[in-house]
């Protein structure tokens, strides 16, 4: 589909002004729908499970009361590979301390997600996740569900 205007001579100066003013709303408002909201900034030595107990405290969440949301700015993506059928991505993340956790991103293997995450290793990241109790072979860990990455600039 085409579209033109046709604009009187020394007219294209409102015209932009106009549409600027008014596509900043619209821009604004898609902006806001798609910002993923984070409640704090955390390192991968201070997610644990007595974290994660205390966070429980605050539940139960659901639709209107959501789960927070974490990044983990500046860690390195030290491994990222697709597990199980379902086109999961699990990696391990380390933090300029040396401390690391590891995470998955349900079915996002061949989402954009999933695809950063694998062409990302050995690089620094930030990452947005969840945090989640992983209870195997008697141990219990924090793991990350992994929601967003983003590479710094």
């Amino acid at each position: 589909m085409a579209a033109g205007v046709t604009l009187a001579r020394g007219q294209a100066a409102p015209f932009h002004a106009f549409l600027s003013d008014y596509l900043v709303r619209e821009v604004d408002a898609a902006d806001e729908a798609a910002a993923l909201l984070v409640d704090a900034a955390l390192s991968a030595g201070g997610a644990s499970p007595r974290l994660i107990a205390e966070i429980d405290k605050a539940g139960p969440f659901g639709s209107g009361s959501p789960e927070p949301v974490f990044v983990f700015p500046a860690h390195r993506l030290t491994d990222a590979i697709e597990i199980g059928s379902g086109g999961h991505v699990r990696i391990k993340l380390r933090s300029g301390d040396g401390a690391s956790i590891g995470g998955i991103a349900f079915r996002a293997a061949q989402e954009p997600l999933g695809q950063a995450l694998l062409s990302s290793r050995g690089e620094a990241v930030h990452l947005a996740a969840t945090l989640a109790l992983n209870r195997w072979g008697g141990n219990e860990t924090a793991e990350l569900r992994i929601l967003d990455l983003a590479r710094p600039t």
